[in-house]
């Protein structure tokens, strides 16, 4: 099992606090750990993991170099969160010169639209400014229970 640093203590923990099922049970994998810059050598293969920012902690995009070309996947990314700075650094290493061109592109997208895209800061600034004009003493709000970046935003 090939997982970032980040994602191997989510898993640890998740596995603490649930029931043992066939789902969840991962006893007896050898786990082979990363992180940015680090450059994993799979047979033959050489898989550079970046980190990105997204909602969810400890995403990757992946550089695969192989004998054939280069094979770029960019993970589940966002532009506009509290850590884009991370996404930049993966834009620049596909960008990079070491890189000479991307052969195939794989590019995962969840929430592609064409509406606009607030930051974490423009949703705590409506949310304050929900409170300031509802004589209300608290919301019921509902968002992703891995969002770790939204549940920051409310607490």
């Amino acid at each position: 099992m090939y997982t970032g640093v980040f994602t191997k203590k989510i898993i640890s923990a998740y596995f603490k606090c649930s029931k043992v099922s066939i789902s969840n049970n991962y006893g007896g994998l050898e786990w082979n750990l990363f992180r940015t810059g680090d450059v994993l050598d799979i047979k033959g293969l050489k898989i550079i993991p970046v980190h990105v920012d997204h909602s969810i902690p400890a995403a990757y995009g992946f550089i695969i170099k192989t004998s054939k070309g280069n094979i770029v996947y960019t993970g589940d990314f966002r532009m506009h969160g509290p850590l884009s700075a991370m996404t930049q650094d993966f834009l620049g290493e596909i960008t990079n010169e070491s890189l000479d061109k991307i052969d195939i592109l794989i590019c995962e997208g969840t929430h592609i639209h064409r509406g606009a895209i607030e930051s974490e800061n423009n949703v705590e600034k409506n949310i304050e400014q929900l409170f300031l004009e509802n004589p209300f003493d608290f919301f019921l709000v509902k968002y992703d229970r891995l969002d770790w970046d939204r549940f920051r935003t409310f607490s």
